[in-house]
């Protein structure tokens, strides 16, 4: 038996030079598929084998309400509490396990809590000069070493919360440039380019005044269906020919997604056949590289 410990350690004792790899979903426009996704990629990771943590990170909370996870008591300790030094105990205490389907124990969800509203005017009026941008890494630092993955759904935000991500998602040293980054769901229309541009211009400007490097590791496009004509046919060509960074997976507009939200449950457990779920796991194949 000792022998097999040995040679089987477990994941949470596993030491990382770099820290967890960071995956950010985010796009400006709300209504893109950026929780779906980032849910329907932490589960495809988890079910080969990653260990997981999957972040709510947004005020509005679907993430968590649609997993069927109640949110954080306003009054309680969350996240947002943690990155503002106003966190009591253990970030690690407020993380629920994910046991549906095929995650075995290694998808964990970090409820959201609508006190993430208040987040971005307290990080404008700290009098700490950088803690706008190293203030979710600092609150996250101490679950890293168990996780193989830590992938945080994002608000629909240009604010200083989505700095502070951008920031974490940043290529670290001695990381290789595709390890972490943002993925970006968008629609097969024309106003997700729009917000697409928004999020260039506060990635870049994020990079060039913090001399980092952000990697923009590919474009996932939600709902898509060819019978909209050449709007959405059109566009997906647009996004493909954009090349850097590319579209990792076309996510077909279908009934298992609304299914699953309506069921509380996970994509990847309700409807493990269907295309949306391959997409995803397209998804998760394409960033664990």
């Amino acid at each position: 038996i000792r022998l097999w410990l040995d040679s089987h350690p477990s994941p949470r004792r596993v030491p990382r030079t770099t820290g967890a790899r960071r995956l950010v979903f985010g796009n400006q426009k709300g209504g893109v598929g950026k929780t779906a996704t980032s849910a329907g990629v932490a589960e495809a990771l988890a079910e080969i084998g990653q260990r997981v943590l999957l972040v709510d990170f947004d005020p509005q909370c679907h993430l968590t309400k649609q997993l069927g996870y109640e949110m954080l008591a306003i009054d309680e300790p969350s996240l947002a509490k943690h990155m503002l030094g106003e966190g009591k105990g253990a970030l690690r205490d407020l993380l629920v396990p994910i046991e549906e389907g095929a995650f075995g124990g290694r998808l964990f969800l970090l409820p959201g809590c609508k006190d993430a509203f208040l987040l971005d005017a307290k990080l404008a009026t700290t009098r700490h000069v950088r803690i706008k941008e190293i203030a979710l890494e600092k609150a996250l630092e101490p679950l890293e070493s168990e996780f193989d993955f830590i992938v945080i759904d994002c608000p629909p935000s240009l604010g200083y919360s989505m700095d502070t991500a951008l920031y974490y998602a940043r290529t670290r040293d001695g990381e290789e440039p595709s390890a972490s980054g943002v993925v970006i769901p968008v629609l097969a229309e024309d106003s997700s380019a729009d917000a697409y541009d928004m999020l260039y211009d506060q990635i870049e400007d994020l990079s060039e005044d913090l001399d980092v490097a952000i990697t923009k590791l590919g474009f996932v496009v939600n709902m898509y269906d060819s019978r909209k004509g050449f709007i959405a046919t059109s566009s997906l060509e647009s996004w493909k020919g954009i090349g850097d960074p590319p579209v990792l997976a076309v996510v077909p507009e279908r009934k298992e997604q609304r299914e699953a939200n309506r069921l509380k449950a996970p994509l990847l457990s309700s409807a493990p056949e269907c295309e949306q779920s391959e997409a995803m796991r397209a998804v998760a194949r394409a960033v664990k590289g």
